[in-house]
């Protein structure tokens, strides 16, 4: 166990590494390993967050930001079957559900980097076409969706963050928000007037304790 745990943590480590060098004029995100979820905000919201998501998950991003790159090795380190794909279209999951390899679970997560949206060739018009077209297809399969704001307030700085959180939140069935991105409450005022469960974290890495719950894998 202690060999997968530092096996586990050296990985992260050359993840941020290689994600640093792609993204090197972007904030780091926060990786407190000792901070504590928040509190569930099913509590604020008026809404118990119950539901169980199911396997396989599809991470991707809004904004081709780092954050899906740490969702995806969050999950994994969870034991949860996971795939990322950053710039997933709605046709590729059309194409796995047709073969009987669908996907059951959206995970998508909100905020912009300049630098990846430039390696991609791509601006947050396409980026919009694009989530609002896998969310369209998402909602055909019955997939549960899952929005995460997950590396806080370094991506609450520019319109492109803004963006990216107002494609994104209204749409998904659960909210997973970093604090630091949600100083002006609009995570929350959002999630009680639609009733979208939601999940407090402080730190990145914390994500996993929201996915533990809603994958039932809490104990």
């Amino acid at each position: 166990m202690k060999f997968r745990k530092a096996a586990f943590i050296i990985m992260l480590i050359i993840c941020f590494l290689l994600t640093f060098s792609i993204y090197a004029e972007d904030q780091p995100f926060d990786c407190g390993f000792d901070d504590e979820v928040v509190e569930e905000a099913g509590d604020e919201s008026g809404e118990e967050a119950e539901i169980i998501a199911e396997e396989p998950l599809v991470v991707t991003t809004c904004g081709q930001s780092p954050g899906s790159l740490m969702a995806q090795q969050l999950a994994r380190r969870e034991g949860i079957e996971v795939e990322r794909q950053d710039l997933l279209t709605a046709d590729y999951l059309r194409e796995k559900f047709e073969a009987d390899e669908g996907f059951r679970t959206l995970f998508i997560t909100i905020g912009t980097s300049g630098k990846g949206l430039g390696a991609a060739g791509i601006n947050m018009d396409d980026e919009e076409k694009r989530i609002n077209s896998i969310i369209e297809e998402a909602r055909n399969q019955e997939m549960l969706i899952i929005g995460g704001q997950i590396e806080g307030e370094e991506r609450r700085m520019d319109r492109g963050d803004e963006r990216s959180m107002h494609i994104v939140a209204p749409q998904v069935d659960i909210l997973i928000v970093h604090v630091g991105a949600n100083k002006d409450n609009y995570y929350t005022d959002l999630a009680e007037e639609l009733g979208i469960p939601i999940y407090y974290i402080e730190g990145t890495m914390q994500t996993v304790d929201p996915l533990r719950i809603i994958f039932g894998l809490a104990e």
